[in-house]
């Protein structure tokens, strides 16, 4: 018992070590620094806000059963797993609502965006937004091997089944080729699995109400239609809209998409998200590490902050590797089209070729 209890104490604190240095904490932590010393005092609301915001993104990812990083060396393999594994990383934002250039973006090799690019509607020429948007996508794609991004609720340019979409699709098109758009899709980069949806709840239904801001919102019975699409054995699943339960509140997320998660045999390793400005955040479930990546919220709070780009390590299985006996052990690859398995072809979606 005593030593088991010694194992889980030195996890956890293995656990709250690595949330220590998680590079964007590191951020905020400097921040707030910076914001304490320029009030000339820690209980100002500007500067208790922020650090409470620390405390709570840090306490969420000490309590992860993985962690978020994985040590890789210079040439991208797993120093745990050399010759046999190689670490891809991800950086996730979503809502950025037309301040993309105010967010601080680290370093990785794909960067993840899962909707709401445009601003709200009014006086702003959300069309105007969109293209600063894919200029600003032309420029990460110098930073990136690949960008992977689907819509959001606010992004109707893109939601050709109610408005016009022949501009933004002409968009899509003059993208980078490394530059990839999901609407019901998949893609595979640097080796890993990764599945699309701008599909959001319907608020003409549960509300009554229709918003400016409704592209992609569907039924109940075109979301569970939606949601049967998403393949098992997915490294990472990108929808706007978090399930409910999981980082935003009770009437934002979508119990038919937590319906569809939990029936899968084989879940996701990892569902990044927005949608919900106010839950920014971590979380694991049934083995999936769920990341609410909005962005709006934080960059009103502190406009200077540079929100929290989250980032996050995917091991990619290489080779066969020896046990101690010399016997050959299979790596763990997720399933591939081909080997009776019965996931869709997964493929770009709208690069500049389409």
């Amino acid at each position: 018992g005593g030593e088991g209890g010694g194992l889980l104490l030195s996890k956890k604190t293995e656990a709250e070590t690595a949330a220590s240095r998680y590079p964007p904490l590191v951020r905020r932590r400097k921040r707030d620094l910076q914001l304490e010393k320029a009030f000339g005092s820690s209980r100002e609301p500007v500067v208790r806000g922020s650090k409470a915001l620390t405390r709570k993104l840090r306490k969420k990812i000490g309590s992860l059963p993985r962690p978020l990083l994985l040590r890789r060396d210079s040439d991208g393999c797993s120093s745990h797993y050399r010759r046999h594994h190689r670490v891809v990383r991800f950086v996730h934002i979503s809502d950025s609502h037309h301040h993309h250039d105010r967010i601080s973006i680290p370093d990785g090799d794909v960067l993840l965006h899962t909707g709401d690019t445009v601003g709200n509607y009014g006086k702003a020429n959300v069309d105007t937004h969109f293209e600063e948007f894919c200029e600003w996508l032309k420029q990460m794609s110098k930073r990136f091997k690949a960008i992977i991004f689907i819509a959001g609720n606010h992004d109707t340019q893109l939601d050709g089944k109610c408005y016009k979409d022949k501009h933004a699709r002409n968009e899509l098109r003059r993208l980078p080729n490394n530059v990839h758009y999901l609407e019901s899709s998949g893609v595979e980069v640097e080796g890993v699995r990764i599945w699309g949806s701008p599909t959001c709840v319907s608020r003409m239904e549960t509300l009554g109400k229709r918003y400016y801001s409704d592209a992609f919102e569907r039924t109940r019975k075109e979301r569970r239609a939606e949601w049967r699409k998403i393949p098992e054995g997915l490294d990472i699943l990108m929808t706007h809209v978090p399930p409910a339960g999981r980082l935003c509140y009770s009437d934002v997320g979508d119990s038919l998409l937590t319906s569809r998660l939990e029936e899968l045999k084989h879940p996701p390793k990892f569902h990044v998200f927005g949608h919900d400005h106010d839950h920014v955040g971590v979380r694991c479930d049934n083995g999936t590490i769920s990341l609410n990546g909005a962005q709006e919220q934080l960059l009103r709070f502190d406009r200077r902050a540079g929100g929290f780009a989250w980032i996050f390590d995917v091991r990619v299985d290489e080779e066969e590797e020896s046990d101690q006996d010399g016997q050959q052990m299979e790596a763990e690859v997720s399933p591939r089209r081909g080997e009776g398995n019965p996931l869709p072809t997964f493929e770009p979606m709208l690069s500049s070729d389409a």
